[in-house]
């Protein structure tokens, strides 16, 4: 007996058994199933969005099972959304993690970790050096050249002791391109700054390094976001960059922890029987902000639709929902 799926395309000489999802090439065996990925380029996977000619029960279920993944993925993006924030600590943090955490803090610094998914999380390689009681740093530096080009370079296991000046020489040393060796000649007459961090402004504002001191002296009292970050920036382009001092940072940081904490309190509830018999000054209430939810109804509830009710009219009753 013949096979519906014809012969296969890849060989040619043998009927077929498998159609892949993703372009529908007819295939006889696994091996050329890997052939024809090579070949095309297909993946497999189904293209979920694809335009369908014609609508029948398998695609109907199928397009609402998609509809219900994008339904789990915003809802759960919602409930991420309150942990994303500034000072986001995972729960399954690693126990690696968890030393250098307090090891920044004996420091007089703070240290903030971002979800998994975040590209700095994933490039971070810091971590605490029990044998030498030392952290060892993954760091970031980004040159800007005079002509408002800018380059990013990453040094891992960048022991904390070491001079800001060497680590950042330790850099340049690694690059042969030529905007490497405009900085080596003329670092010394560059600013090196700290990008800042949990103030209002953050990505503009930058703190002033001393590139004779250490790692460990110029992140004294510095809040992180996994790692520090540094800007080399010549001399004539230092107006560019606006500083800030730390004891306005510090200041700002305890505002905002202030404001912060007064949210937290007027959003718990408070017992009538232990507030005492003053009454609580009356705060207007903030607007609470609507999520945009997807209103996906039942299967069943779709499945009612009028049987006399032909293809068109059901697929458009159910991307109209």
């Amino acid at each position: 007996m013949e096979s519906r799926l014809g012969m296969c395309e890849i060989c040619t000489h043998t009927e077929a058994k498998y159609t892949c999802p993703g372009c529908e090439v007819s295939t006889c065996s696994v091996s050329c199933v890997k052939e024809h990925k090579n070949i095309y380029g297909c993946d497999g996977t189904r293209n979920k969005t694809a335009y369908v000619p014609a609508v029948n029960e398998s695609v109907f279920r199928s397009d609402y099972g998609f509809l219900e993944e994008i339904a789990n993925v915003v809802e759960g993006s919602h409930r991420l959304g309150s942990k994303i924030g500034f000072g986001y600590m995972p729960g399954n943090i690693s126990m690696m993690m968890k030393h250098l955490r307090t090891a920044v803090h004996d420091r007089n610094m703070r240290l903030w970790f971002m979800p998994p998914e975040f590209t700095k999380r994933k490039m971070n390689r810091s971590f605490y050096n029990f044998k030498k009681k030392s952290i060892e740093w993954t760091v970031q530096t980004i040159f800007h050249s005079l002509d408002n080009d800018s380059h990013k370079v990453y040094e891992h296991k960048v022991v904390e002791k070491i001079p800001l000046k060497n680590c950042i020489e330790g850099m340049l040393a690694k690059e042969e391109s030529t905007w490497a060796q405009f900085f080596v000649t003329s670092l010394s007459n560059c600013t090196v700054l700290l990008q800042a961090e949990y103030i209002k402004c953050a990505e503009k504002r930058f703190f002033l390094m001393d590139q004779e001191k250490s790692l460990q002296d110029n992140l004294n009292h510095h809040t992180l976001v996994e790692f520090p970050a540094f800007h080399v920036v010549p001399k004539a382009l230092a107006a560019n960059f606006k500083t800030i001092t730390q004891d306005e940072a510090i200041e700002e940081i305890e505002t905002r922890t202030k404001l912060e904490r007064q949210k937290k309190e007027m959003k718990m509830p408070v017992d009538d029987e232990s507030s005492g018999s003053e009454s609580a000054p009356e705060v207007e209430a903030e607007p609470v902000r609507k999520i945009a939810r997807l209103d996906i109804p039942e299967y069943k509830d779709i499945c009612k639709i009028e049987s006399d009710s032909d293809e068109d009219t059901i697929s458009g009753n159910f991307f109209n929902l």
